[in-house]
This record gives C-alpha cells, structure tokens and sequence, in this order.
C-alpha cells in the first residue's frame, strides 16, 4: 500500500511538500484523479482549469472522460498551464461571509446588541 501511494500520487507532483493539498482550492480526491495522468503538461491543464472553473471532482472526471485537453487548441492549453494557481492564506479560507458594518457597531460590542441590530435590519442582513 505505502508503495502504491508513491507511484501514484507522490511520484506525480515532484518537489511539492504533501502536507496539504497543493492548491487550496482541490480536495484531495482532486488530486488523486489528477494523479491519474502521466503527462504532466495534462495534470497541470486540468487542474488549471479544476480552480478556473470551480470544477468539482465529477466535473473534473467528467472533463477528463471527455478529453478536454486533447480537444483544446495549443495556445489555450499553453495559457491553461502557464497560469500560477493564486496562493490562499489560511485565514482566508475562512473569512466572514458577512459584512455588517452597515450595523455601526463598536469594534468591542457584546453578542447580544449584534443580535438586537440584525433583528432591528433583518431586511438589510437578508439582501
């Protein structure tokens, strides 16, 4: 099993600390579909795309199944691949969602005057 780890995924993305996935933004089931592809000019394409496009995994495999990359002209894959995955930070992985400035609460406020100002704009928390 540890060997097979290797030549499958390990072996494929030389150089790279697998500690997390590569790119925050493919799971590893991405990255185990990906493995899959000898051709790493193919593997970068499609996971270039995987992040540009917020494929999830069926959609990757989808992609693949229909050759997409072989499909592809030249030049787009060229600029497919050439493309630096942006870098994510931890923290933004898991940013509010949320802006409630428009509350005009103090930086230090209690949880319950939050509550009594989102009741008080529901209508502007919900749109």
């Amino acid at each position: 099993m540890p060997g097979q780890f290797l030549t499958t995924f390990i072996l494929p993305y030389p150089g790279q600390t697998i500690v997390r996935t590569l790119s925050a933004q493919l799971s590893w089931s991405h990255y185990l579909e990906l493995s899959k592809i000898d051709s790493e000019n193919k593997r970068t394409f499609y996971q270039n795309k995987a992040v540009q496009n917020s494929w999830g995994i069926r959609a990757l495999k989808s992609e693949i199944k229909s050759q997409l990359y072989e499909n592809t002209s030249k030049p787009e894959i060229k600029e497919t691949s050439k493309t630096k995955l942006p870098a994510i930070e931890p923290y933004e992985a898991f940013k509010d969602a949320y802006n409630f400035n428009f509350l005009g609460l103090d930086e230090l406020h209690k949880e319950k005057e939050l509550e009594d100002k989102i009741i008080l704009h529901l209508e502007k928390v919900l749109y």
